[in-house]
């Protein structure tokens, strides 16, 4: 294994105390990689990944969630979506 860093986003200081675990954690199995942490631009900071998935299927969600997401984020939803209405 040759990783050398960990990147890590951090919102809030609900993400601080759980990232602060994950790393206290990270340094008993693998010392030697290290974490960097990126603060969230202040204008997404409440954004989620649960509030996100929320949004998926509802009338306009890729509307809603565009701005927050990579297309290929949209992409992997509209297929499961689509997958999910084939059962």
């Amino acid at each position: 294994n040759n990783i050398k860093y960990m990147l890590r986003g951090l919102r809030n200081s609900v993400d601080f105390e759980y990232e602060t675990d994950v790393y206290n954690m990270n340094q008993i199995i693998a010392p030697e990689i290290k974490t960097i942490y990126l603060r969230s631009p202040a204008h997404i900071t409440e954004i989620s990944s649960s509030k996100v998935k929320s949004l998926v299927g509802f009338p306009r969600w890729k509307k809603h969630i565009e701005s927050w997401v990579n297309s290929s984020v949209i992409s992997c939803f509209s297929k499961k979506i689509y997958a999910d209405k084939l059962k």
